[in-house]
Order: structure tokens, then C-alpha cells, then sequence
């Protein structure tokens, strides 16, 4: 294996960069999921009327579609880093 010039990055470390970058996106995700998630619990708890209850549902429906379309791009992406390098690929 050839060593990199310096202040190249490897494959290894440029694999690394970016596995950790589509974990802080998946961090993301999963935060704006639980803050939903607690708001839904809030406004179930607080004596909401049940038109508004639906309204809210509707709007938390197109936010998850919105948030699995982020996770099948990351998808795609981790598929693509774990493909990095490959002379098939």
C-alpha cells in the first residue's frame, strides 16, 4: 500500500469522515422524531380538541414522510461509502 503525500487523507480516514457525518445526520433525524414525538404527547395531555388533534396528526404524518425520504438518502449514501474504493463499483 502506498503511503499518502502528507496531508492527504486515506481512504480509510476519508471512509471514517464520512460514516461519521451520515451518523450525526442520523442523530438529527432521530432528535426531530423524539420532538415530535413529545409534542404529539402534549398536545394529547392538554385537553385539545379533537379537530385540532387531527390537524396536528396530519402535519406530523407529512413531517415523518419528509424524515424516512432523509433516511433512504442516507441509506443510499452508506451504501455508497461502504462502495468507496471498490474497482467493481
Amino acid at each position: 500500500m502506498v503511503s499518502p503525500e502528507p496531508g492527504q487523507r486515506t481512504l480509510d480516514q476519508i471512509r471514517i469522515e464520512r460514516f461519521d457525518a451520515i451518523a450525526r445526520e442520523e442523530m438529527a433525524l432521530a432528535r426531530i422524531i423524539e420532538t415530535e414525538k413529545s409534542l404529539l404527547q402534549k398536545l394529547a395531555t392538554a385537553g385539545t380538541s379533537a379537530d385540532d388533534l387531527i390537524k396536528v396528526k396530519r402535519e406530523a404524518s407529512r413531517l415523518l414522510r419528509i424524515v424516512m425520504i432523509f433516511q433512504i438518502l442516507l441509506e443510499l449514501k452508506l451504501e455508497d461509502v461502504k462502495d468507496l474504493g471498490d474497482d467493481d463499483g
